[in-house]
């Protein structure tokens, strides 16, 4: 496509496509992912998350519509919910929906809190026990690990959220982007950080010796759930 992109007129696009359709029953728009922290790359999608007053079959149709007509319809990603769902939505997964993003529309107010502390480490619960328990069920019943050690760049992606999640159990406070976390990591963090930052570049050491990336993920995550486990607990 030879059309230049510019997120700006994006948004405001789409945002004007969205007060069209739905008025007053569009409660919130947010704009999140890599374009929001200064990570974004040439195929970075575009996430907006929406919440509606309720999600009717309808409302996806005039989404889908609206999307249709945008440039560069290829980028557009995200999430739409209706208010009574983002109300039960489960309380450990708003921690990134609430601080990681941009607000263009509207508000949460009203609709849920942000989770506390103790919700915060259950997501850390959550997400470190299943990379712990996958990387030692690969370690010991897998018998290609160079194979299923090239399967674990998505697990290492997920390393910085989650790690977002740590700081902000120890500190109190959310750091949004990769260059801000990184100087504030010691020990596994930084290493596990830095093995996925570096990951295209450790082709070949993970062809040589793939176990040390399974054993990497599983002391990090085991220290990590045992840290959520002492919070939830506090």
């Amino acid at each position: 496509m030879n059309e230049q992109f510019n997120l700006e007129a994006w948004l405001s696009a789409i945002m004007s496509g969205l007060r069209s359709a739905f008025g007053n029953r569009l409660l919130f728009v947010a704009h999140a992912g890599s374009w929001v922290r200064g990570e974004a790359g040439p195929s970075s999608d575009i996430d907006i998350n929406m919440v509606l007053d309720e999600v009717r079959p309808e409302d996806i149709a005039a989404y889908r519509r609206i999307l249709a007509g945008m440039p560069f319809r290829e980028k557009a990603c995200g999430f739409i919910c209706g208010r009574e769902e983002m109300r039960a939505w489960p309380r450990h997964e708003l921690f990134h929906f609430m601080n990681g993003c941009n607000i263009i529309h509207g508000s949460l107010d009203g609709i849920v809190l942000p989770p506390t502390k103790a919700e915060v480490a259950e997501y850390i619960r959550i997400n470190a026990s299943g990379v712990l328990h996958f990387a030692r069920h690969t370690m010991v019943y897998s018998n290609d690990l160079p194979g299923m050690a090239e399967g674990l760049a998505g697990v290492y992606k997920a390393a910085f959220f989650m790690l977002q999640a740590k700081l902000f159990l120890e500190t109190g406070k959310y750091v949004p982007s990769k260059k801000a976390l990184a100087p504030l990591l010691e020990g596994l963090d930084r290493e596990v950080f830095s093995t996925a930052s570096r990951w295209g570049e450790l082709a070949g050491d993970r062809a040589k010796r793939p176990e040390h990336y399974f054993s990497q993920l599983a002391d990090w995550s085991s220290a990590l759930l045992l840290l959520a486990d002492r919070h939830s607990r506090a």
